[in-house]
Formats: structure tokens, sequence, C-alpha cells
């Protein structure tokens, strides 16, 4: 007898903000921009200036900080909302309870982003789909023609994430 694809998952997802942060791209951006923001404010603060990258401009000096300030605040509290936005969507198919076999069909890297395509089966419908993510160490590995497990939405099956991507 086959074994069946579709399992039905019943454990705690265990899920962290880390591993959201580090290996979705939206999430992560959301939460690089306000540090460079306050590298920013902290280099125009400890030298007095910062280079303007566009030849023939002066640098910008130590007046620029308030508007560093007020643009870093507003960073914040935008990619806040974009990362628990993000991280909602993540858990909620995170915590759904099923999860079927799937395989990578194709990887697309631009710089430090990974978009992932892939492929899998649910009730005997195939769906593709694809996640962006952060390239790093663990999402690397995930090659065309790997094999993988994705969990879905039951209601929505085009709703899917990779699990090895968050776990």
């Amino acid at each position: 007898m086959e074994k069946s694809p579709i399992k039905g998952k019943k454990e705690n997802s265990n899920y962290s903000l880390k591993v959201i942060l580090l290996n979705d791209y939206i999430s992560f951006l959301a939460g690089i921009f306000p540090l460079v923001i306050l590298g920013i404010t902290i280099f125009t603060q400890l030298f007095g200036f910062f280079p303007d990258l566009k030849r023939g401009r002066p640098p910008l000096g130590t007046e620029a900080i308030p508007f560093f300030i007020q643009f870093g605040l507003i960073a914040i509290v935008i990619g806040a909302i974009i990362i628990a936005l993000r991280v909602v969507k993540i858990k909620k198919i995170l915590e759904q309870d099923i999860e079927v076999d799937g395989k990578v069909t194709k990887v697309w890297k631009y710089r430090d982003s990974w978009r992932i395509y892939f492929t899998y089966r649910y009730k005997n419908m195939e769906f593709d789909n694809s996640i962006l993510t952060v390239y790093n160490k663990k999402t690397k590995v995930l090659m065309p023609n790997k094999k993988i497990r994705v969990i879905i939405n039951p209601e929505d099956p085009l709703k899917a994430t990779i699990k090895e991507v968050f776990r």
C-alpha cells in the first residue's frame, strides 16, 4: 500500500520571529531599512557630515540629523506594521493542518533576494507557486528538483509556503 503524500499536522507550530525576519524578504527589508537610517544618523552625529552620493553637491551636515531622526521614526512605524502583517500572514499559513509533498521547479536570484518556484499536488490538482526569500544558508539548498514539504491552506490551496524555509 502506497504512503499518502498528505499528512495532517497536529503538533504546535513552532515559528519564530527571528526565522521570519531572516528568511522572508519583505520582512527583512522592513527591519533593515530603519537600521540603515539609524546608521546614517549616528555617522552624521559622530563625524559631522554624511557624504552626498551624487557628484557636485556638498555633503550633508549635522543640520540633516533632525530629518534623519524623523524619517527613521516614520520608517520604524511603517516597518513594524509591515513586519506585523507579514508575521500574521506567515503564521496563519504555518498553522494550517495540511502538509503535502512538493518539488522546487526553479529558482531566481537577484542580489540578496531569492524567488523559489515550486509545485505541489492537493486533491488531484497540481499547483504552481513561489515565495520570495532572502538568499542565505537555509534557502540556498532549495535548488531545482529538490523535494520539499509544502504547507497549504485547505480552503485556498494557492496560499502555501515551503516548510523548510520557516522551520
